[in-house]
């Protein structure tokens, strides 16, 4: 490969100026915070509602489902971390109609990473 970055989906579940107006006072404010929102909602970085999980899968999902249109090329290989759902709803939601198989491969820092973290947590044997 190239080692070029293809393609990329910046997802968020937060905007920090949203944050700001807390339901109380959009309550007390409703015309003020109509008339914020109305400047703001275009340019709002938090456009995604879900769980951490779910924005990895939805943001794959994304990427390979534009790749033909956007690259004329369909990927054939998802590169994990070992614990995400996204291969899985590659595989169901079927971004290239059937016509491409989808391989996985595991990141290997990845997988060291956990098996160190698991390795830690177990309990010392002597003997």
């Amino acid at each position: 490969g190239s080692g070029k970055v293809l393609d990329y989906v910046l997802y968020d579940r937060n905007c920090n100026k949203c944050i700001k107006w807390s339901e109380e006072r959009k309550e007390k404010n409703p015309d003020e915070f109509n008339h914020y929102w109305e400047s703001h909602s275009s340019q709002c970085p938090a456009n995604f509602k879900g769980t951490s999980q779910a924005m990895e899968s939805s943001a794959a999902l994304e990427i390979w489902s534009r790749s033909v249109e956007k690259h004329s090329l369909a990927y054939t290989t998802y590169v994990g971390d070992g614990d995400s759902k996204s291969f899985k709803r590659l595989c169901d939601d079927d971004p290239y109609n059937g016509k491409e198989i989808v391989r996985k491969e595991e990141c290997l820092g990845h997988t060291q990473k956990r098996l160190k973290k698991h390795l830690t947590k177990a309990p010392m044997k002597t003997l």
